[in-house]
């Protein structure tokens, strides 16, 4: 008993937030998170703002799209700021990372918000959103296939053990496949074809760079996924508990594929489970999800909620020590 008591007064518990600027989306997150693997959220935010809206044919954020980020920012600085963590963690991703004025916009948020924000490489996105991904779990963990499908890239996370043992970051994200390859409304069946044709000698690539996956557990995160789970269930308010771990079959996921891609964007937009402003881009985050099940012969995959934005909190956490 004393054992018991000793441990519990013992415990290292930090109050740590991360912010993900996302390519489609930006998150925040507090919580209080403790070494006994507890993470409770104290302040929250999501916003979709499309950081990367038109990049793929100017290799720039727009003024547009910096300005809608800013003002989430500023929105999210004020909360930062009323929960008082005692560290942030603020990391961007594809889009900052590959656009030319890049740099320029993380300044412009550093003067307008005093975020700092450090923009990371493919790998380490990865990674992050692996260990994000892999705390929401139920079930056995050990052995993992971490699928993050973003708006300017998709990672890929091979778990064995409890270890990252591969990970590979693929220029395939929803944002610049969308404005790519589906011009229709509903998308024509050649343009299908066409964005289908783009991603399998992509996923061959990364089938080669991780090698025998083995046998693993499937799991995706981002919107992609959650939006195909609350889809799933009919989900008319979003509720994360849910979401996560939630199971779909590769039947299931082609035969929401198919629905999806049949109706206009007018209809698509009143289907239960979507979340405004992402009618547009589940047709090609489903197909990225489709031919990842695919062409690795999973018969299902688990939904996570928790990604990058999680793992950023918990990798933090971690690196303050005691």
């Amino acid at each position: 008993m004393s054992g018991d008591l000793i441990g519990l007064t013992t415990a290292r518990r930090h109050r740590v937030a991360g912010v993900d600027v996302g390519t489609n989306t930006i998150r925040m997150l507090v919580a209080d998170v403790d070494n006994l693997g507890h993470m409770t959220p104290v302040a929250q935010g999501r916003e979709m703002v499309r950081l990367g809206e038109g990049m793929g044919r100017t290799g720039r954020l727009s003024d547009a799209a910096m300005d809608r980020a800013l003002k989430c920012l500023e929105g999210f600085a004020k909360a930062l700021a009323d929960a008082q963590p005692e560290a942030t963690a603020a990391v961007a991703t594809s889009a900052v990372r590959e656009a030319t004025n890049g740099p320029a916009f993380v300044a412009r948020v550093r003067e307008r918000t005093g975020i700092d924000v450090q923009v990371i490489d493919g790998e380490e996105e990865a990674r992050l959103s692996a260990l994000g991904a892999r705390g929401s779990l139920a079930g056995p963990a050990d052995d993992l296939l971490v699928l993050d499908i973003g708006g300017g890239s998709t990672e890929f996370v091979l778990v064995r053990g409890g270890a990252i043992t591969a990970r590979v970051s693929a220029t395939i994200g929803v944002v610049m496949l969308t404005e790519k390859f589906l011009a229709s409304d509903p998308p024509k069946p050649h343009e299908l074809y066409d964005l289908d044709e783009h991603l399998r000698p992509r996923m061959r690539e990364v089938r080669e760079t991780l090698g025998d996956v083995g046998h693993v557990r499937l799991v995706a995160t981002a919107g992609t996924p959650t939006t195909l789970a609350a889809i799933d269930m009919e989900m008319a308010v979003y509720d994360p508990a849910r979401v996560n771990n939630h199971a779909m079959t590769l039947a299931r996921v082609e035969e929401l594929f198919d629905k999806l891609a049949s109706v206009p964007l007018a209809v698509r937009a009143g289907i239960t489970g979507i979340e405004r402003g992402r009618e547009d881009l589940i047709v090609s985050g489903c197909a990225v999800l489709y031919r990842v099940m695919h062409d690795w012969q999973f018969s299902g995959v688990t939904v996570s909620d928790w990604g990058l934005r999680e793992g950023l909190v918990l990798d933090l956490f971690d690196r303050m020590g005691s």
